[in-house]
């Protein structure tokens, strides 16, 4: 998942807990939720923190892309809407589970295009996420 940024944007310092949300991969193991991120299939436990760098590198149209990062979106719609979609297509076991980017995290907010019709949805990178608690579908 990579954040699309205009080449002016700048870095932002959370003020205080930036509610989010990440679609992730439930594979179960011993009928127990093993729960993946959903491009590079990392572990992720709820409840815990993790810490990213940030980078970003350029492309084409005059905007950035921030590769390096923990990748969420900003709308619930946008999430769910993504896991349904890549469910039916994939025919993968996925969730989303509302998170937050706790207060002093840097981010970029931007546009994640995961449908490639160049109208993304908002969405953050972060150097620290905080998963929270599991969302129905």
């Amino acid at each position: 998942m990579c954040l699309i940024i205009k080449f002016d944007s700048v870095r932002q310092k959370a003020s205080e807990d930036i509610i989010c949300y990440k679609v992730v991969r439930n594979i179960f193991t011993d009928f127990q939720p093993d729960y993946r991120t959903y491009y590079q299939y990392s572990a992720i436990e709820i409840g815990k923190r993790y810490n990213s760098e940030l980078s970003k590198s350029s492309k084409m149209k005059g905007c950035l892309e921030v590769e390096i990062g923990l990748h969420t979106f900003v709308n619930l719609e946008d999430a769910k809407a993504f896991a349904v979609e890549r469910m039916h297509i994939r025919k993968t076991n996925l969730n989303v589970i509302k998170c937050h980017i706790p207060k002093g995290g840097s981010y970029y907010e931007g546009l994640f295009d995961p449908w490639g019709k160049d109208n993304g949805v908002e969405s953050y990178a972060s150097t620290a996420l905080i998963y929270d608690e599991l969302v129905e579908l």
